[in-house]
């Protein structure tokens, strides 16, 4: 019978970090990251530009796949679902696009991927952003691209219609539907959506379409971290107490820190990293010893 232990030695974690813009979001993901794994950043939306400023020996460990997206070639949210699908694929680096027919003799501009062969100790993998995903699906969808919803080439003034949205929800559940099943280390980073509760109150949950879809986003993920600007300094937060009006937590209780940057390794599972000190544990908001359930956020 397979035992408990051999899951926890081969299986990745995933975690959806988000907020506003200009929160500090991808710094503090690929930053902290890039310290202790390789890292393999999926650029959706440029934010490689971002890393630019990251030191030499933290810009070695970092793997560019940028993507060209726009409106009239909406080339995120195909690649994001097949790189999230893990089988084997072809970046061209010319193109900027995956699996190039035009490219594909040119060994020189062609790199293979395979994440479910990456190591969850070794790699993990960044898609910049959930959002750009979502604005490249409508623009799929909007273009009749979507396999077996035959909607046209939409005027650029046409409204969206019940299959329309409902492509749209295929699209973005299939990328997540992957993300949730995943072998290796991947982190989403997204922007934040007010969602209205029953009692009339607002909760700050992960972006992704349309409102409705997004109440579900957090479900597919291990760890949920959310990202601020407050005081003039950038913070973070990954446990449900931090905040009752913002969607957070971590399946196994790890706080994230932007002054613990061993914190983000931490939330997914690094080996050999060293406990967070009580300066750390105190700044995240949370006491030493602290487990944080997710009980809102739980896989259904």
């Amino acid at each position: 019978m397979p035992a408990l232990e051999n899951y926890e030695t081969s299986t990745g974690n995933s975690a959806i970090v988000y907020g506003p813009p200009k929160s500090g979001k991808t710094e503090l993901v690929v930053s902290q990251l890039a310290k202790h794994y390789k890292v393999i950043y999926v650029d959706l939306e440029k934010g490689r530009t971002t890393l630019f400023k990251l030191p030499p020996e933290l810009k070695k460990n970092i793997d560019i796949i940028a993507i060209r997206d726009d409106k009239d070639t909406p080339e995120a949210v195909q690649a994001a679902i097949k790189l999230a699908s893990g089988g084997k694929r072809r970046y061209c680096s010319t193109h900027q696009k995956l699996d190039c027919v035009a490219c594909r003799n040119e060994v020189d501009t062609q790199y293979p991927y395979e994440f479910n062969s990456l190591d969850p100790q070794e790699y993990v993998v960044v898609f910049d952003s959930f959002t750009q995903i979502a604005s490249s699906a409508k623009a799929h969808v909007s273009k009749g691209l979507q396999s077996g919803v035959k909607v046209g080439d939409m005027p650029k003034t046409a409204k969206f219609e019940f299959d329309h949205w409902a492509a749209l929800g295929i699209l973005l559940e299939r990328f997540l539907d992957y993300i949730q099943n995943a072998n290796f280390n991947v982190v989403v980073i997204t922007h934040e959506m007010g969602i209205d509760q029953e009692d009339g109150n607002e909760k700050l949950m992960p972006s992704g379409g349309t409102k409705n879809f997004a109440r579900t986003v957090a479900k597919y993920f291990d760890h949920v971290v959310y990202c601020s600007l407050k005081n003039r300094k950038h913070t973070a937060i990954s446990n449900t107490t931090a905040e009752t009006k913002i969607v957070s937590g971590s399946r196994t209780g790890v706080n994230v820190d932007v002054n613990d940057t061993d914190s983000m390794a931490r939330l997914l599972g690094k080996k050999g990293l060293p406990a967070p000190t009580s300066t750390d544990t105190k700044s995240s908001g949370t006491q030493a010893g602290t487990t944080s359930r997710l009980s809102t956020l739980k896989k259904k």
